[in-house]
């Protein structure tokens, strides 16, 4: 997983660094890469993005969110495009049994740690 970092506090740190120790050009990028490896990973999560499904699937029978398009009947009588939780075989996909396009796709967040309850 990628290593993040909080952009303020590194800049807050060379400032002083730069500040403190009077440093060249060199010295500071040598400085700045250091700090940079020793920083503690910030408290963030990926940013998650949607996935066309024209580019990629995502693995059979593999629970996602998605963004599809169904004909609507009765007094609607129109495509209608929203968002929900499904799956694909074979490119065939899973949306409470309607027959949908889909457009789009991306994974569902992994669900709370929670003490007692069922798993």
């Amino acid at each position: 997983m990628a290593k993040y970092i909080d952009a303020d506090e590194l800049l807050k740190r060379l400032r002083e660094l730069t500040v403190i120790h009077r440093l060249t050009k060199g010295e500071l990028l040598t400085t700045a890469i250091k700090e940079v490896i020793e920083m503690p990973a910030a408290d963030v999560e990926p940013v998650r993005k949607w996935i066309l499904c024209s580019e990629r699937l995502p693995e059979r029978g593999k629970t996602v969110l998605v963004w599809y398009e169904y004909f609507r009947y009765g007094e609607y009588n129109r495509m209608y495009q929203t968002y929900g939780v499904g799956y694909q075989f074979n490119g065939s996909w899973s949306m409470s049994g309607a027959d949908v396009k889909c457009f789009a796709w991306m994974p569902l967040p992994e669900p709370p740690k929670m003490d007692g309850g069922s798993e």
